[in-house]
């Protein structure tokens, strides 16, 4: 277990605890917020990153405020992660649940909790995140246009009707550098990205993808659905170009 995670799951407990036990000196965390339920916590810094413990297990990532509440991406994957929506004093999301209270948290109690926050900013992620890019290589890949499945374009070169040589699926490797790489039919060719909070706009050669990178693997762009697949399962020829200098 991370020493921040650790701190994170200790924490809210703290919070109950008054006065400061120690010398404060300067008071941070105040634009920090949390949230509860029972034994979940949401806590969501004033950076912009947040730590939530739901079930007993801690997750990490960014935020950002929409005119409804707000949504977030896991800080390891880049993925939308969930969203959240509030108003006077309570919250609900489609992805946690309802039942969410705000805490009101004092200065002191505040600044103890902030300790989450600083440990947000000693993790890998975070630095590339603040980039606009995702944090790690990510490859998707689709059946190419015109058949439902991979293995109905598999079915079709068996049968003669389509090319035995042709590739069945698209694929896209998205860098942490921005630079995309995908298959076309006449080979590999290079693009950009960027990404907010699991949103991904791309643009190359072969068109654009525009679409949320959801936390079950998806990335859907208009009437394409794309699957996350591992990199060693990606197409060849898009992982032996790789992600250049910087990635």
């Amino acid at each position: 277990m991370k020493p921040m995670i650790a701190v994170a799951l200790l924490v809210p407990a703290s919070l109950v605890l008054p006065g400061c036990p120690f010398e404060c000196g300067a008071y941070s965390g105040g634009g920090d917020q949390m949230y509860r339920r029972g034994d979940d916590v949401l806590f969501l810094c004033g950076i912009g990153g947040f730590t939530l413990t739901l079930g007993g297990q801690v997750s990490t990532g960014r935020y950002d405020e929409t005119t409804s509440g707000f949504v977030a991406a896991d800080g390891e994957t880049g993925a939308r992660a969930f969203s959240f929506q509030t108003g006077a004093g309570s919250a609900s999301s489609p992805e946690l649940g309802a039942g969410w209270t705000e805490v009101v948290l004092d200065k002191t109690a505040l600044d103890h909790a902030d300790v989450q926050c600083t440990g947000l900013q000693s993790q890998a992620w975070w630095t590339t995140s603040e980039d606009d890019a995702l944090p790690a290589m990510t490859a998707f890949h689709k059946p190419v246009r015109g058949f439902a499945t991979t293995a109905d374009c598999q079915a079709a070169q068996h049968a003669g009707t389509y090319p035995a040589t042709a590739r069945c699926e698209d694929t896209v490797l998205l860098c942490p550098n921005r630079q995309l790489v995908r298959t076309t039919a006449g080979g590999v060719e290079t693009g950009s990205y960027s990404t907010l909070i699991g949103e991904i706009a791309a643009s190359s050669p072969a068109g654009e993808i525009d679409g949320v990178f959801a936390a079950d693997g998806t990335l859907r762009s208009g009437n394409d659905l794309w699957q996350q697949v591992p990199l060693g399962e990606a197409d060849p020829a898009v992982v032996d170009a790789g992600c250049g200098a910087g990635a």
